[in-house]
């Protein structure tokens, strides 16, 4: 996409790149603010360490089996919209997660999907729409998604003892920060037309089964997944069971 010359094209580029940016604040901490509280819905509910492994594991199947629909999705309806419909699957996702035991696994599997499919748009509209930036614009979605995912992980706890052992609240109140973020996304809802997805052709898809370097990163790629995000499910309950406050 050409470098917009007018002042409210500028405008507009500048508004697509906060929005990006706050997108991408946002597609981590509904995952990691469950871990500090996965204890105590637990206790609460009567949860086995099975179902909590299916709740923490849930997303990641989703990550796996819808990556491959976003493509689909923008050609359909464009980058702006299915951006955008993906937060507002978030936004459920997260209220009907904190509505109770009967929520938390359809509540799970909503934020899964609409995280899945965000995590494909954004590397490739950052690509497109940023291709002067190719070093700042990439830099910055990663420190987004590392800041989220910290910043629920560190303060879902505490902001649950503020509310008085309220978990519900505690990590329903990440909604607020996808509430931002929809209306900043809403006005860009146009951009990006349809049909302007990537066409993938059979044979080239074909061809990466046969590719030692695509077999190379997906298992790199996939070893690191795991430590990531088995860290991010677990750390929190393995400091609890040891003792530490969580």
């Amino acid at each position: 996409m050409p470098e917009p010359a007018t002042v409210g094209g500028r405008k507009r580029r500048v508004l697509l790149a906060f929005g990006l940016l706050l997108v991408s604040l946002n597609l981590r901490p509904s995952m990691s603010a469950l871990s500090p509280v996965l204890g105590a819905i637990r206790r609460s509910t009567g949860l086995s360490a099975a179902g909590a492994g299916l709740l923490t594991t849930l997303p990641l199947i989703c990550f796996g089996l819808l990556a491959p629909v976003a493509p689909r999705l923008v050609r359909r309806r464009g980058t702006g919209r299915v951006l955008l419909g993906c937060l507002v699957v978030l936004l459920v996702g997260i209220v009907v997660r904190s509505s109770g035991y009967a929520g938390l696994f359809v509540g799970t599997l909503l934020i899964g999907t609409g995280v899945a499919i965000a995590n494909v748009l954004m590397p490739g509209i950052v690509k497109r729409d940023f291709p002067g930036q190719l070093r700042l614009m990439p830099g910055l979605y990663m420190a987004m998604l590392s800041a989220g995912a910290a910043l629920a992980a560190g303060m879902t706890a505490p902001l649950a003892r503020i509310l008085g052992g309220n978990r519900h609240l505690a990590t329903g109140a990440w909604a607020l920060l996808v509430v931002v973020a929809i209306a900043v996304v809403v006005p860009l809802r146009s951009h990006g037309r349809p049909g302007e997805g990537i066409d993938v052709s059979v044979e080239s898809a074909r061809s990466l089964w046969q590719s030692p370097v695509a077999w190379s990163v997906t298992i790199f790629m996939g070893v690191q997944s795991l430590k990531f995000y088995s860290t991010l499910a677990w750390l929190p309950t393995v400091f609890h069971d040891r003792g530490s406050r969580s």
